[in-house]
């Protein structure tokens, strides 16, 4: 027997094995989400939540236009800070929040990052249209991070990133860090 005759067969089946191997069907795990992306990740399911629930409400009923001389009423569909959603959030239903993944016992919490131990800060929009398209690039920020970075999350969709602290005063003008 040659060489080749020999060689063939193992190399057609080394290549089979290789290629079952890397066209498996599953695919690599990916790693859990710690607790801060977690918590990102419900604070803007909550937020989308609240946007839904309240432009419902607010179609029903339109608000008045302002008078001359006197500014716009504060958008209602956009959460005005982010206790205002806790508090809104604490209403729901029990099931309304398991639907999103999140125990009514972890609200408080969730508000909270662990890494900087400081309540998350909720950017403002610079118009009602960006929030309710999610076209934001930061809803939900650290307000002190750790070592200059920052973990924020934007519209839906996204994945909480962390970014520097000169970023983050560029996407959120009213962060004062």
């Amino acid at each position: 027997m040659t060489l080749s005759r020999r060689v063939g067969p193992a190399l057609f089946l080394t290549t089979a094995v290789l290629v079952a191997a890397g066209c498996s069907s599953n695919p690599p795990e990916q790693p859990p989400p710690d607790v801060t992306d977690q918590n990102l990740m419900h604070l803007v399911q909550l937020y989308s939540a609240y946007q839904s629930k309240h432009t419902k409400k607010t179609a029903k009923a339109p608000a008045p236009k302002p008078g001359p001389g006197k500014a716009a009423a504060a958008d209602p569909t956009i959460p005005g800070s982010a206790d205002e959603l806790k508090t809104w959030a604490k209403t729901l239903p029990a099931d309304e929040l398991q639907k999103m993944g999140i125990s009514g016992g972890e609200l408080d919490g969730m508000f909270v990052s662990p890494r900087d131990n400081q309540p998350y800060g909720l950017a403002k929009p610079a118009n009602a249209m960006m929030a309710k398209m999610g076209a934001m690039k930061v809803i939900f920020y650290e307000r002190d991070g750790v070592d200059g970075k920052h973990m924020v999350v934007g519209g839906m969709g996204t994945r909480p990133r962390e970014i520097t602290r000169a970023e983050l005063k560029e996407a959120v003008p009213e962060f004062g860090g």
